[in-house]
């Protein structure tokens, strides 16, 4: 498990919102390094 800072529900969404504290906002660092992460995950596994 991978845990991001400062991201809440729908991180990786820009249509989220900007405001953490309603539970969902799009968070544009925790986006890219997710899916930095998966594209890592995949490699190693194709």
């Amino acid at each position: 498990m991978v845990i991001y800072g400062n991201a809440v529900h729908s991180f990786t969404n820009p249509d989220s919102g900007n405001d953490p504290s309603s539970g969902a906002a799009y968070n544009e660092k925790a986006d890219k390094r997710s899916w930095e992460a998966l594209l890592g995950f995949f490699k190693e596994i194709c």
